[in-house]
């Protein structure tokens, strides 16, 4: 669990971790990761920086559940 204070969040939902690095690159304007990149020692790094980060429990978690939403609906 990546600890988003509503238990809904489906940011929470850790075993989707490319979804997770999707995200990532969303909101920090990063390049979509490829699948044989995901594993590399700076995604894995941008996870970390990405939990830590000071808006990851006022914004991100929020703003997840419309992005999951818009991404997967247009697909």
């Amino acid at each position: 669990m990546l600890g988003c204070p509503d238990s809904q969040s489906r940011l929470n939902e850790w075993w989707n971790w490319v979804v997770v690095l999707e995200f990532i690159a969303h909101v920090w304007n990063l390049q979509k990761p490829s699948l044989d990149k995901i594993r590399e020692p700076e995604w894995i790094e941008q996870i970390i920086l990405f939990i830590r980060h000071p808006d990851y429990h006022q914004r991100w978690c929020k703003e997840f559940k419309n992005w999951y939403s818009e991404y997967y609906k247009s697909g």
